[in-house]
């Protein structure tokens, strides 16, 4: 899978697609009984040069959010993965700025007070961690969509546990306090985001997590009761500790828990 590093390779690869568009291609055929995922009716999404300018700005040049782009134009199919490797000086200024103004000894300050070390950092709601070092992509939506008669367009797949478009105007990432976002990115016409996650105040599109995506992907199912209905799902969440660095967010505050900390006793009352 192709790895794509800058907004500008990007926005021609999604524009490029956008020029093939057939909009009288047939949609796909729903069930009758089958409910609409949330937002898709009503979010700020439109297929078009404006939207997809906008949108892959906001995410590589503001957010630095590793994404994948589904291009889907006829019978043609691509998946891109949209990666930077580097915080955008907006979210650095609110770290060293802001968050280090906090008395709280869990937060790494030596971290912020390196500001090369620093760049090099992502964050992903109240975690903030380093790049991985390496590349890895993620086939399974490739596959799937290979499965799908979706419509023609230029979709952004969002395949983390945040989700990245808030209604309110906000940054998605509640570090520490709301904030606006700069103004050059208070817009109001996306291509469609389609998440893993969702959650309220979110315009995110919400799809199958990658458990339900491996399970219909399998010749073979060793659980028969897996639960495919959305309907009947449980509506819990899980937080999953990484070996590197967990922050989480408890009456507005983010907390950083770092390598050496024992979790057992800070993750019980979560």
């Amino acid at each position: 899978m192709e790895i794509v590093r800058t907004f500008k390779d990007a926005f021609a690869i999604g524009k490029e697609c956008l020029s093939k568009i057939n909009t009288s291609k047939s949609k796909p055929r729903l069930m009758d009984d089958y409910a609409l995922p949330l937002n898709i009716d009503d979010g700020p999404w439109e297929q078009s040069e404006t939207a997809l300018y906008q949108t892959l700005s906001y995410i590589m040049n503001f957010l630095n959010h590793s994404c994948y782009m589904l291009c889907v134009a006829g019978d043609e199919q691509k998946i891109v993965k949209l990666e930077t490797k580097e915080m955008s000086q907006f979210f650095q200024d609110i770290l060293t700025n802001d968050v280090r103004k906090k008395q709280d000894p869990k937060i790494n300050r030596t971290l912020l007070d390196d500001k090369q070390r620093l760049k090099k950092m992502r964050i992903m709601q109240c975690v903030v961690k380093p790049y991985a070092s390496s590349s890895a992509t993620s086939s399974e939506y490739e596959d799937m969509f290979k499965k799908i008669n979706a419509p023609d367009g230029v979709y952004i797949l969002n395949l983390t546990d945040a989700v990245i478009l808030r209604k309110n105007g906000m940054i998605p990432w509640k570090l520490n306090r709301n904030v606006n976002l700069p103004t050059a990115y208070q817009i109001d016409r996306f291509i469609p985001v389609l998440s893993i996650s969702g959650e309220e105040g979110y315009w995110d599109i919400p799809i199958p997590n990658y458990d339900d995506v491996q399970y219909v992907l399998k010749d073979t199912h060793p659980d028969p009761n897996y639960e495919l209905t959305w309907a009947k799902k449980k509506a819990k969440q899980c937080f999953v500790v990484d070996q590197l660095a967990v922050v989480f967010q408890k009456t507005q505050t983010c907390v950083f828990v770092w390598p050496k900390w024992d979790l057992s006793k800070s993750m019980q009352n979560i």
